[in-house]
């Protein structure tokens, strides 16, 4: 299944899910309305071993104090609930509070499901925490693990897919946070962009290229030009007139660059010429006479060289060496197990 299919097959039922919501908390507002049965603090709730009504089973706790109902189990599941008909097992609507929370020293809340496992509505759709920590790295807010060839961990759509931000030291690089940590294992990628990336701050990469279509149908990789200082070229062609020139600085190039010092540097496209010389260097132009008193009017090439003008890095700057080191994030926790079901005499208990 495509991402884009995932995607729309996600979104409706996110859809359907968000229709329930809304209908299943004015009923549940207007039921917090009828005075509740009292039972006594402790005491025993008996909803029925086998629930064969055409109805719903309502549970309401007549003030505030604490949960509706509260369910232990050790070692076990302390609920188990299976869905039929495309209806979700649980179904949780909080008043302000959290419809459905699960704490275990394991997996809090576990979802298994063939298209989805958990699906959750709101401003956060599903919020994860992790306080754990230690020498090997800490807990996961929000995990994903798929196996299939073409399977997803994690999928997110909306007008910012993913945000991360990294909240301070590193434990594994004994260094400042990560707010996105990608790598592969085998021969994939640790990232993929497809559209336009925007970097606001340094960018810091082995070996930098372009991929390049190539007539034979394939890309080719060209590489970039590196320099040990921030420098910024202009290429152009300009004619002599009586063995001078005149040549104007691109009013767009001049804007960006230092133009109390650049080099120019002019090749001539007769071959007759003794050479040319740059014999001034201006804030919006240079000059170019041909040597030897040449009177010439042939075409010649230049280049221009300017450092740029907004910053100024320090010539060969060194990085530190974690910025690039071969690096092992930290093991990730082990996927929990999904409980066994309970006997299906109790899922399908017999009627009349």
């Amino acid at each position: 299944m495509s991402t884009r299919q995932l995607t729309e097959l996600s979104r409706g039922f996110v859809n359907r899910v968000r229709q329930a919501v809304l209908e299943r908390r004015d009923l549940v507002l207007s039921w917090r309305r009828e005075s509740a049965v009292q039972a006594a603090d402790g005491g025993p709730l008996l909803l029925g071993r086998f629930n064969t009504a055409s109805g719903s089973t309502l549970l309401v706790r007549g003030d505030d104090s604490g949960p509706a109902l509260l369910i232990t189990s050790s070692p076990g599941p302390a609920i188990f609930a299976a869905g039929t008909g495309g209806n979700p097992g649980v179904f949780g609507t909080g008043d302000g509070g959290s419809g459905v929370f699960g704490s275990s020293p394991a997996a809090g809340v576990l979802g298994a499901g063939d298209e989805t496992g958990v699906v959750g509505v709101g401003p956060a759709g599903v919020s994860g925490v992790s306080s754990a920590a230690g020498p090997d790295g800490g807990g996961l807010g929000v995990g994903g693990d798929a196996s299939g060839p073409s399977s997803i961990g994690v999928a997110a759509r909306g007008a910012i897919g993913v945000y991360a931000v990294s909240t301070g030291e590193d434990a594994f690089l004994m260094s400042g946070g990560i707010g996105v940590f990608g790598t592969n294992e085998g021969r994939g990628w640790a990232a993929r962009f497809d559209g336009e990336v925007t970097v606001n701050g340094g960018f810091v990469a082995n070996i930098k290229s372009a991929a390049v279509p190539f007539p034979d149908g394939t890309r080719r990789r060209l590489y970039c030009m590196e320099s040990p200082d921030t420098w910024f070229e202009d290429f152009g062609e300009a004619r002599l007139a009586g063995g001078r020139a005149e040549v104007l600085l691109a009013t767009d190039f001049a804007a960006i660059v230092d133009t109390t010092g650049y080099h120019v540097f002019v090749t001539p496209h007769d071959a007759d010429s003794s050479g040319l010389a740059v014999v001034a260097r201006l804030a919006d132009r240079f000059e170019v006479r041909e040597l030897a008193h040449g009177d010439g009017a042939s075409t010649f090439s230049y280049r221009i060289v300017a450092r740029r003008k907004d910053l100024t890095p320090p010539r060969l700057a060194p990085i530190s060496p974690e910025a690039t080191a071969a690096v092992t994030p930290p093991q990730r926790p082990p996927a929990p197990t999904p409980p066994e079901p309970p006997p299906s005499n109790l899922l399908n208990p017999p009627r009349g």
